[in-house]
């Protein structure tokens, strides 16, 4: 699954929206795996490339020695799930949801409308 890390990846075959690729980790892995959770913080626009300069992934450079040796290189997978700002759960805003893929020799992260459907990438930590 990962190379010498407490982190596990699981790399989904269907595609399906952010939320029921949550769905779908839940009830095939069980209440310890999932896209990675990440509190609020400023987002691009939908559809630009970034990557993760300020540390809030740490799982990321394990999960790039397992793309690299995947046979799955090339695809775009749903990874993070961003909560809303703190304060304004309420408000009706869509769930904001991320996608990893190979983009110029490295993994980056893509804001995503949260219907779109993609492959997912399940994680835990052992």
């Amino acid at each position: 699954m990962s190379l010498n890390s407490k982190y596990r990846f699981f790399l989904s075959q269907n595609a399906s929206s952010g939320p029921q690729a949550a769905r779908e980790i839940k009830a095939n892995l069980g209440d310890g795996a999932g896209l990675v959770v990440v509190p609020y913080f400023e987002l691009p626009p939908y559809g630009e490339h970034f990557e993760d300069t300020e540390g809030r992934f740490p799982m990321l450079a394990t999960f790039e020695k397992f793309y690299d040796g995947n046979d799955d290189t090339g695809n775009t997978f749903w990874f993070a799930h961003v909560l809303p700002e703190e304060g304004k759960e309420s408000e009706n805003k869509p769930p904001e949801y991320l996608t990893i893929e190979p983009f110029g020799g490295k993994i980056v992260l893509t804001r995503r409308l949260f219907n779109t459907n993609e492959r997912f990438v399940a994680t835990w930590v052992e």
